[in-house]
């Protein structure tokens, strides 16, 4: 069955990273893995936290950033573990790889910290930022997919990779959007 896995996981990273390409993603996934091209949209939530949120702001901006960095450490820790090799990392396949960054990141591919730590992000946002158009939840799950799937593109991770990193990092965000739901009302009250 594992066998299975990791062929049809390579399967997909070929199509996704060679077959699936064209200039404009080739153009637009690379910076979109930076997290200082989204710092305009972290300012835009903080302040809407700041809004909608009043004194429980604290404690969510203090959640939000233990969230990511448990998410961060715990994605690491699984890396460190597993040591699977990066696409652009493994001999056979470096060769072919579209590698679309300057370098082939060193440290190991699985799970992918970017897909963990955005859908932690996403996850946790939707559930204690009060969006009045439920458009808005789902768009952040759709940023935090577009993330993961760049991670594939560019020749940095599996597809493998990156789904388990999201839902590493959905049941994150959801540990902490249910802790700050649960307890955010009660400190700040």
């Amino acid at each position: 069955m594992l066998s299975h896995i990791k062929v049809f996981d390579h399967f997909l990273f070929n199509k996704i990273n060679q077959v699936w390409s064209n200039a404009v993603f080739d153009f637009v996934l690379p910076p979109l893995r930076d997290a200082k091209f989204w710092i305009p949209l972290y300012i835009i939530l903080l302040i809407y936290g700041i809004h909608s949120l009043k004194k429980k702001v604290i404690f969510w901006v203090l959640l939000v950033a233990t969230a990511i960095g448990t998410s961060d450490q715990l994605g690491m820790l699984i890396k460190n573990s597993v040591q699977r090799l990066r696409p652009c990392q493994v001999a056979q396949q470096a060769a072919t790889v579209r590698l679309l960054l300057e370098r082939c990141p060193s440290s190991y591919s699985f799970i992918s910290n970017h897909a963990v730590n955005h859908f932690t992000f996403a996850i946790f946002i939707v559930l204690t930022l009060p969006f009045r158009r439920r458009l808005f939840s789902w768009l952040f799950i759709l940023w935090a997919g577009i993330i993961g799937y760049a991670q594939v593109y560019v020749g940095v991770h599996y597809p493998i990779d990156v789904l388990c990193g999201a839902f590493v990092g959905c049941a994150l965000g959801y540990s902490f959007g249910y802790i700050f739901n649960k307890y955010g009302h009660k400190i700040f009250t």
